[in-house]
């Protein structure tokens, strides 16, 4: 059985789905929103019923090809072995263990033969994964999972193996080009968002390093409760300011004012220096994503840009003015050693 499962860019909001998540002990914590949109980049598998666990991987990180392979029983006693070692199937090993008790299936096996999505660079690679392989075992053994059931299975799996990160990035369970997520209370709400306008970006990636875990359990540290003005100030970037944010953003994309939405961006990137950089430093003062949103050759392609996923120097995406500008925005990227992916959100919707 064939599959495929997309990345997913988020294009304002991050942060704001786990931030959510501590509603039940402060009650001042509003709602989460975020606008994603999902990406023809992704992960391609061949799944069938095995009587063990084999998962083969094959990942691209820094234009380096790695194929990795998980091979055990289908047992859960085995499968707790990997996920108390964090290791690189971790979120697999606990998929598997989850469908083994709840569903009462045998094994899977999994060849993930070709794999577009980069690593670790914000747009929700280990989150496709996840995905890919609750798909996997809903489709070879017939459970009659919808997209909610793949969704809620995989994000639930990651939190049991150690992951700090919320329901945003599991939006690629999905078959929707761009949404609005609403998370309140532990409950995410998909809505589609019409568009005026097809949008032109490219994402960069910046050719760094980031560890999107020690990021968010940086962060997490200051919930539920801030503690003195600089905490506030980061609750506020992650609450309010975060809704009024979505909230312009969607009207942008409604009325086709991609000029309006590229300067949303830039706003955004310098609030979050301000309120969320100090507080997992090491791993958010982004040199490289500075280095290139300040590159005023760039100007002339673009409307804006900011960081991607937990920020960092994984990737950062760049509003182009049009198809042309962002062609040319590539060229000019490529000479100066980076790898780009061009993306068009486009105003019709697929479902």
């Amino acid at each position: 059985m064939e599959l495929f499962v997309p990345g997913r860019l988020c294009l304002f909001g991050e942060h704001s789905d786990w931030a959510s998540l501590y509603q039940p002990q402060n009650k001042k914590i509003p709602s989460g929103s975020a606008l994603v949109s999902l990406l023809d980049l992704g992960i391609y598998a061949r799944a069938e019923k095995s009587t063990h666990i084999e998962i083969n991987s094959v990942i691209n990180e820094n234009d380096m090809e790695k194929k990795l392979t998980l091979l055990c029983a289908a047992d859960v006693s085995e499968l707790q072995v990997y996920i108390d070692e964090h290791h690189f199937f971790s979120y697999a090993a606990s998929i598997c263990q989850y469908m083994i008790r709840h569903y009462h299936v045998e094994g899977i096996f999994l060849d993930n033969y070709k794999t577009t999505l980069p690593i670790k660079k914000g747009l929700a690679s280990s989150a496709s994964f996840s995905v890919l392989l609750v798909r996997a075992f809903n489709r070879v053994y017939h459970l009659g999972l919808t997209f909610d059931d793949e969704r809620e299975i995989a994000f639930l799996c990651e939190n049991i193996s150690h992951s700090r990160c919320g329901r945003m990035d599991h939006a690629c369970a999905y078959p929707k080009s761009i949404m609005h997520l609403a998370f309140n209370h532990g409950r995410t709400v998909y809505s589609n968002i019409e568009m005026a306008k097809d949008i032109y970006l490219v994402i960069v990636d910046l050719n760094g390093v980031k560890n999107t875990r020690v990021i968010l359990d940086n962060l997490n540290s200051h919930y539920p409760f801030p503690r003195n003005r600089k905490e506030r100030g980061f609750h506020r970037y992650l609450g309010k300011y975060n809704i009024r944010t979505i909230e312009k953003a969607a009207s942008f994309l409604k009325k086709g004012k991609v000029k309006q939405l590229g300067h949303l961006m830039n706003k955004v990137q310098k609030q979050f220096d301000r309120h969320v950089q100090p507080f997992s430093e090491e791993d958010l003062s982004s040199p490289l994503l500075h280095s290139l949103l300040n590159d005023k050759s760039i100007y002339p392609f673009i409307y804006g840009g900011k960081g991607v996923g937990s920020h960092g120097d994984g990737c950062a995406q760049l509003i182009a003015r049009d198809g042309e500008k962002q062609l040319l925005l590539v060229s000019y990227l490529i000479s100066k050693g980076y790898r780009c992916y061009p993306v068009m959100i486009k105003k019709e919707i697929h479902l």
